[in-house]
């Protein structure tokens, strides 16, 4: 008995010795895993932003959705709220769901609207990103170019789908309004006969009105992107 004990000693003993000269773990070595590296703090609230967007679409919308490996832009200076569009998410269901918790005039009395809606984005087949500046009100600085101008330069603007989807996350946040005093031109979106959306608060409900490609308006602003 004392024979097998020494020798079973002795097997531990070399065990130990060959592993550590080939480099290898022994069994009897701990085996943690490597610490993940630590975070940014803009990393830390963007993953808080990504999280914020899955919990209201799981509350609001009743979808379970996991956005922890979708690919967000790069943010630019001055381009701070993140707007996350799920996958599936059109005009009609964003509209009907901000009807549930606030007063929503569409404008057109036609219930076909929705459906001769163009945007430049949309989520039919996987989810997406944008950056956006958060301000209540829509870009001023842009206000004197319209949806042809700025798509000459190369501004790509706010979707009608973004700009509700928008609208129902401050309210969620604030239990407050966007566009107050003016009203967003979503030149990211357009009728299939050449109308432009803009979404204004005005006289208590949210209302969507229809505005010519040309027009150059003081009330209406677009709302710059980054995707």
């Amino acid at each position: 008995m004392k024979r097998f004990l020494w020798f079973l000693f002795l097997s531990l003993v070399v065990g130990l010795l060959l592993s550590g000269c080939s480099g290898k773990k022994s069994p009897l070595e701990s085996s943690e895993e490597p610490l993940e590296p630590s975070l940014t703090p803009a990393e830390i609230v963007q993953a808080k932003m990504v999280t914020d967007w899955q919990n209201l679409y799981y509350e609001t919308f009743g979808v379970t959705v996991d956005f922890s490996n979708l690919s967000i832009p790069a943010k630019r200076k001055g381009f701070e709220r993140l707007i996350i569009v799920a996958q599936g998410m059109t005009v009609q269901r964003i509209f009907e769901k901000c009807q549930e918790f606030f007063p929503c005039e569409p404008g057109n009395s036609d219930t076909t609207w929705v459906d001769r809606i163009i945007s430049d984005r949309n989520s039919q087949n996987s989810p997406y990103a944008i950056w956006l500046r958060d301000r209540v009100e829509a870009d001023k600085e842009l206000k004197d170019l319209s949806v042809n101008q700025l798509k000459e330069k190369g501004i790509a603007g706010i979707t009608l789908e973004e700009r509700l989807l928008f609208e129902l996350k401050y309210f969620k946040e604030t239990g407050k309004h966007l566009d107050i005093q003016g009203g967003t031109l979503c030149s990211g979106s357009s009728s299939n006969d050449n109308m432009v959306p803009c979404v204004f608060w005005y006289d208590g409900k949210l209302q969507v009105g229809w505005e010519p490609y040309f027009t150059v308006s003081d009330y209406l602003s677009p709302r710059q992107v980054v995707f």
